[in-house]
This record gives structure tokens, sequence and C-alpha cells, in this order.
């Protein structure tokens, strides 16, 4: 029997709200432009009815597919077509999980504690679309009560196997590391997520920026007969639905009561004072530590956010 494959049609923008919008590009999903580049990338045939129609939101400049796939053809897509990935394959997953001081995510985690004035032995966390669990993993073995949270069983199993909890509390920080980008009813999760935040918690969002992307759609709407794979990765058709603006982001949270939020630059830097923090034997990530408390907050190549509840 046929998986019936559907598109879901959004009335407004997946940030703000809003109803008044610019058409950048459309085409069929299952025309043979989109169709043959979408079954190269996936390496199956992809026939989708329906259209990729991509849309510049004139409110808060967030981008977004106005149509978005239907249970049935996320999972296939998510659980199928994506090509299977294990942890222990990935360099920069081993790396982290077994030098979490000095990793990146441990930085990250040891400024929030900074910053929220709250120990690392103290914090709750949760890993939200946590995926194999890297994150909350880093969490967890600097101290945290770490908690995660994926649509996936195995890799709920997997995070549990490693000893991270389920998702069953109120958090100090909230991780979202490339989920947002994915999600049909971003207001709907943020509202969720802001829900489960202590007061004076932080909701923290990562997601690809627009860089690039409107030159490719006006190449496309243009005559373009190729798709630039890396050019439209932030709106990807199917996969990446949402590709946000800061303003976007920062409206977003506002509609659930948080604000956007900015460590001081001494904070930012907090996780120098701990043992361990920097791997002296490898001076490129040494490097890459020291610029990134800068780059990653105001780089307009790098959408990051923390958005924080108000204290009680």
């Amino acid at each position: 029997m046929m998986t019936a494959y559907g598109l879901i049609t959004r009335t407004g923008c997946p940030a703000c709200g809003g109803t008044a919008a610019r058409t950048l590009f459309t085409a069929a999903l299952d025309g043979p432009l989109l169709r043959g580049y979408l079954s190269a990338y996936y390496a199956r045939d992809v026939a989708v009815a329906g259209a990729y129609c991509a849309l510049e939101c004139a409110t808060c400049a967030t981008l977004y597919q106005r149509d978005v796939g239907n249970g049935p053809l996320l999972s296939d897509l998510y659980d199928q077509w994506m090509p299977p990935s294990r942890p222990e394959e990935d360099a920069g997953y081993r790396y982290d999980v077994t030098n979490p001081a000095a990793s990146r995510d441990g930085h990250e985690i040891m400024v929030a504690s900074a910053y929220l004035g709250v120990p690392l032995g103290a914090m709750h966390t949760l890993d939200y679309g946590m995926g194999w669990a890297g994150w909350a993993r880093v969490a967890r073995a600097l101290g945290c009560v770490s908690h995660g949270y994926d649509l996936a069983d195995s890799r709920m199993a997997h995070a549990a196997a490693h000893g991270i909890l389920p998702d069953n509390g109120r958090y100090h920080f909230i991780n979202t590391e490339q989920v947002m980008e994915h999600i049909e009813d971003p207001v709907a999760l943020v509202g969720e997520l802001a829900g489960k935040l202590r007061p004076g918690g932080v909701l923290k969002i990562s997601v690809p920026a627009q860089d690039g992307v409107r030159a490719e759609l006006a190449r496309l709407a243009a005559g373009g007969d190729r798709v630039n794979a890396a050019g439209l990765m932030p709106l990807h058709p199917l996969e990446h639905v949402n590709a946000f603006s800061r303003e976007g982001l920062a409206r977003l949270g506002a509609m659930h009561g948080l604000a956007l939020v900015r460590p001081g630059l001494a904070t930012r830097y907090a996780f120098l004072r701990h043992a361990g923090a920097m791997d002296w034997a490898d001076l490129p990530r040494v490097a890459k530590e020291m610029v990134r408390p800068v780059w990653q907050w105001v780089s307009p190549r790098n959408t990051y956010v923390w958005l924080q509840k108000p204290a009680a």
C-alpha cells in the first residue's frame, strides 16, 4: 500500500504570524527542476504532488515555505530518505563527549551557568531535538541534571544508555540546535518550551542563517535550470521549511513573554575560568573558541539567540 504523502498549507509567518508576504519563487515539487534535484539529493525517486512556494514575511523578513509535508511524508523523509548516521562515525561528536570541558557545547553550558548565576551542579538542562544527545551528554559530564528529547526511539534509547533523563521537568536552560528550521508550527513549540522554563530561564535557538538563499531563489525565479544545493540549503525543499531572521526570532519569543538577551562579553568568556576548558595541544581549536564568543553573537551568517523568561 502506498504511503499517502501530502502537503499542509500554512496561512501565516511561522515566526511572527504575519499574513502579508512576498512570493520569491514557486515551482512544482514533481516538476523537472525539483523532482530531479530532490531525487538526486535523497538517492531515490521523490514524487510529491504540490508546490515549493518560498515566501518572505513583510513584517519580520523571515523566509518560509508556504506548504510543508504531512506526517507520513516527514516520517519517511527523516527515517528513510536521509542517510543513516551513527555517533561513533562522527569525529566531532567523539571529541565532544570525550573532552566535554573543552568542547563548544561545554563552553556554551559554562557561559549559561555564569549568566544565570546557577552552578553547573545545580543546572537543570533540556536538549530538545537532541539527535544522538551530544549536547546532553556534555551537560551531564559537566555536572548538570541533563534531560533530552528526540522523536526517534533509537536516539532516546541511546541517550538513556548514557544517563540522559527524559523530558519531565522545568529547566534553567533549554537547547534547540538546528531544530526550529524543521518545525511546521514554531509558535506552538516555543510556547511549549517557554512553559518548561524556570523563572529567569533561557531558551537557546540556533538555526541556519538566511545567507545566500535570496540570491539563489532570485536566480531560479529568473529561469535557472539547476539548483545550487548550498545556496538553497537554508530553505531546502521539504526539510528546512523556515529560514528565520533575527527579528523573526525576537518576535517569536516575545509572543510567549521571552525577551531577547545577550550575555556581556566577560560572561561569554566564563569558560576560561574552568579547568580543562582549553585544549592547548590543539591551537586551531583554541583560536576558534577564542573567536566564537564574539562571532557567534554578531555575525549575520550565524542566527543564534537566547530568549529569557522573566524572573519571578
